[in-house]
Formats: C-alpha cells, structure tokens, sequence
C-alpha cells in the first residue's frame, strides 16, 4: 500500500532558473492570498501570455494588437501584475539538458534551521528551486531545493558544500532519472 501526502508550499525562497548568469531574482508571492478574480480581457491577456512570446522587435505591441487591449493599458495590467507578485518573472524556457546541465537532483532537508539554509541555498545560481512544504511524520523533510550540474562529480561537490552549510541538518538527495513531462501552467481553460 502506497500512501499519499498533500505537500503545500508555504515559503517560496527561489524559483528560477538562470543558467550560466550567475543572478536571479524572485517575487515572494502571498501565499495565503488567492488572486483577484480576473474579468474576460484580464483572462484574454492571461491566455496571451501562457502562448511562445512573439520573437519581434514590439512583442508587447503584439500582444496587444493579438487582445485587442490597447499597449499602454497592456503595459500597466502587467507592471501591476508583477508588483503584486501575480507574474513572478518573464523569461525563457530552456532545456537544461541540451545546454549541458545533465546532473540534476532534488535535495529535501529536514533540521532546526531550514528558513536560513532556505535564504542561503536561494542565492546559489546552482539551485533553481528552494521553498518550505509542510512536513509530515512519515516524510519530515520540509526545505527543499533543485539543484543542476554538468556532471555528477560536480553534483557531489555541490550537495557537500550544501551540507557543510546546513549543519545538523538530515538531507534525502533524488536524482532525476528522466523527465516525463514539461509544460508552461496553463490557466482559464475551461473558458
């Protein structure tokens, strides 16, 4: 018998991947707040911006002249959007894999001090994922980050120097095997 566990995210530290940079930055959205309900050309826009970006000299215009919003008021749903942490960030997606991050496990932690290696990990351009889920006695860990590598003699130098870091705590490293499925989240499709 398998036994299931609801795992929520209650703290998001990093969620970004910035290969080769070395920079990130990352909206701490509100957690216990739901969105705003969204009116028909919030949602067209929504939809807009879940589709491949337009790769020309104006996407924003193109954007807007695909919604039928005008550009200024497009520009300003957005920037609004953003500062209150409904869009985290813009960017591109790509196959980590490909670019030659082929290492790539998930670390979860369990200890005393899991909010300071949160912020801690969060500013390693080597972890694209750190956040807190609620625990449970049958799987205490409660911090968890992604980390990528290009080879696995560099994955073991990382999750050392991570665990040098957070002292006293207990980890449980899962490596990726392979990756089933990747796609962009996609919202109002019931619409």
């Amino acid at each position: 018998v398998i036994e299931a566990i609801n795992l929520p995210m209650s703290k998001i530290f990093k969620i970004n991947a910035v290969w080769g940079t070395g920079g990130s930055k990352t909206v701490q959205p509100d957690l216990e707040t739901s969105a705003p309900a969204l009116d028909d050309s919030a949602k067209t826009l929504v939809r807009a911006l879940e589709d491949r970006f337009p790769i020309v000299e104006k996407p924003f215009a193109a954007i807007a002249k695909k919604t039928g919003i005008a550009e200024p008021d497009l520009m300003d749903t957005i920037n609004s959007w953003i500062q209150n942490g409904i869009i985290r960030r813009f960017g591109a997606r790509l196959n980590h894999n490909k670019i030659g991050y082929t290492s790539n496990v998930l670390v979860a932690w369990k200890g005393r001090d899991v909010e300071l290696w949160g912020k801690i990990f969060a500013k390693a351009s080597y972890v694209s994922h750190c956040y807190l889920r609620k625990p449970y006695e049958i799987w205490p860990y409660e911090l968890y980050t992604m980390v990528h590598a290009q080879s696995d003699g560099e994955i073991k130098d990382i999750l050392d120097s991570m665990r040098e870091t957070a002292q006293g705590s207990e980890m449980m490293v899962l490596k990726t095997l392979k990756e089933l499925k990747k796609s962009t989240m996609k919202y109002f499709m019931e619409d």
